[in-house]
């Protein structure tokens, strides 16, 4: 646990003082398995959810009085073995419950931190209770602030969207095997109640047999009802009467729904790529280009869960997969691997270097650039304005670079970002670029999300924590018809150029 614990410390440290999120520095750690990644991105997000109460917990507790004193340099570890200590590995189940030395050194170590750890254990748990009293509360969870948890204002808990990754199994062959697991399908056994009924009549007819290719031609002619919208009663039917239930997403056939208390990350259906964690908001950007013909990029592909669902919605194409960053790269080699997408071709190189006259094919491009991860849950980022515009310049700049690709006909644009500098400010100078002007329009995308960017821009779509999903923006770049046809032209007449020297080369043979 040594290397966890260290590397834990790490993200907290860089999170805490603004210089990065939990998802992207465990993403960039070295020498880490996939599962040790897990595992430090679940520690990590956990000790700063509950580190209001940490902090309180060592005032409470005396515990850096005395010779605890030299310990103030190490605070963020120390905030991280009070978490195992009394919410994590070590916590008790049970009054009276008396952990293991042996369980106590593999967690802790045999550090003079750990030791001081367990000199003040009884005034930990002193502590931890006199706090519970004091805002009177029993579960760990309440401990904090509702603005501090995942719940969004009305105390619903978000849930867990597991993707079907349609390579390995279809939805159908999912939903048999954890009906087998003892789970209900409120998807499909939902007509037997009447609230559910009301609730779930959305879905009735997504309940038919589905192949992906079907699926790909729904989404790319965007002829969903206007009920589509994923409603909060919905949500509240489906963690709190049963902990082993799950319905299929009325907007996404391919997305399974699951309780927000749900933990599936070493599930052998997740371990084996059958399912893919991935929530609602990201899915929709591949959504968006499914049905387009030729080949298509995914200009910032690790760590891959939209390239492989844009390979999935597309089987018969090549996807380019491109990522500058070597260790990214070599992890989404590996996940393209595990997922069997054989259609996708990655780049290990930056997409800003590409040459767009390279890929005369390309006519669908997924930009999803680096942003300020405002939009995810629970998290308070706090970032500077000069960071927020550093990063919209570098999200405008990637942004241009896509629509210079020559054939390319649709660009869809996403952040996982609820700032406008980064969103709609973003999508308003490109438009302006000089090789954008009069060359693309902006397409309204997913016509009946009734959520839409901000003025001028409804043409975008948003997604908020009222939608039971992560703050999310979507934009849709459309080649202009006259263009399209100049396109079709210069296509002609490449095959042409191509033809030609074709038979030159035949008749010199």
């Amino acid at each position: 646990m040594q290397k966890i614990h260290q590397s834990t410390e790490y993200v907290i440290t860089k999170v805490l003082a603004n210089k990065g999120t939990i998802k992207g520095l465990t993403f960039n750690l070295k020498n880490l398995t996939e599962n040790q990644r897990k595992m430090v991105y679940k520690l990590s997000d956990r000790v700063i959810f509950f580190k209001p109460i940490l902090e309180e917990i060592i005032k409470k507790s005396s515990l850096l009085r005395g010779t605890g004193h030299k310990y103030k340099k190490q605070r963020n570890l120390l905030l991280i073995f009070i978490y195992e200590f009394l919410f994590g590995q070590l916590k008790k189940k049970r009054a009276g419950e008396v952990i293991s030395e042996k369980k106590i050194k593999y967690v802790l170590g045999n550090k003079p931190i750990s030791k001081l750890i367990l000199v003040h254990s009884s005034q930990l748990h002193s502590a931890l209770a006199r706090i519970k009293i004091q805002k009177k509360v029993f579960r760990d969870e309440d401990l904090v602030e509702q603005k501090e948890t995942t719940s969004n204002k009305e105390g619903l808990k978000f849930p867990k969207y597991f993707r079907v990754n349609p390579f390995k199994a279809t939805v159908d062959e999912i939903v048999q095997k954890l009906v087998l697991e003892k789970w209900v399908d409120l998807g499909s056994s939902a007509s037997n109640t009447s609230q559910q009924n009301t609730t779930l009549q959305t879905g009735q007819n997504l309940n038919k047999e589905k192949n992906e290719k079907e699926i790909s031609k729904e989404n790319s002619t965007e002829k969903s009802n206007s009920n589509q919208i994923v409603s909060k009663s919905m949500i509240c039917n489906v963690p709190e009467v049963n902990t082993k239930t799950f319905y299929r997403d009325p907007m996404i056939p391919s997305l399974l729904v699951l309780p927000p208390t749900i933990d599936l990350h070493s599930h052998y259906l997740v371990k084996q790529f059958l399912m893919i964690a991935q929530n609602k908001a990201s899915c929709f950007p591949p959504l968006i280009l499914s049905g387009m013909d030729g080949e298509l990029i995914d200009a910032t592909s690790a760590p891959g869960n939209k390239t492989i669902q844009l390979a999935g919605l597309c089987p018969n194409q090549k996807v380019y997969a491109f990522e500058k960053d070597f260790k990214r790269g070599k992890l989404l080699k590996q996940r393209v691997k595990q997922s069997k997408a054989t259609n996708v071709e990655i780049r290990v190189m930056d997409f800003l270097a590409s040459n767009p006259k390279e890929f005369p094919k390309v006519s669908g491009i997924l930009v999803d650039p680096s942003c300020s991860g405002s939009g995810v849950h629970g998290k308070k980022w706090e970032f500077t304005e000069e960071r927020i515009m550093r990063l919209s310049a570098f999200q405008h700049k990637i942004l241009c670079h896509a629509l210079k690709f020559p054939n390319v006909k649709k660009v869809v644009y996403s952040t996982c970002s609820i700032r406008k500098e980064e969103n709609e400010d973003v999508v308003a100078k490109t438009l302006e670029a000089s090789h954008v002007k009069g060359v693309f329009k902006l397409k309204r995308a997913l016509k009946n999300w009734k959520r839409r960017g901000i003025e001028p821009y409804q043409k975008c779509v948003r997604c908020s924590h009222d939608d039971l999903t992560i703050g999310f923006f979507v934009a849709c770049f459309e080649r202009i018809q006259q263009n399209l046809d100049q396109v079709k032209k210069r296509r002609r007449t490449n095959k042409k150029k191509e033809k030609i020297i074709k038979n030159k080369e035949q008749n010199k043979n």
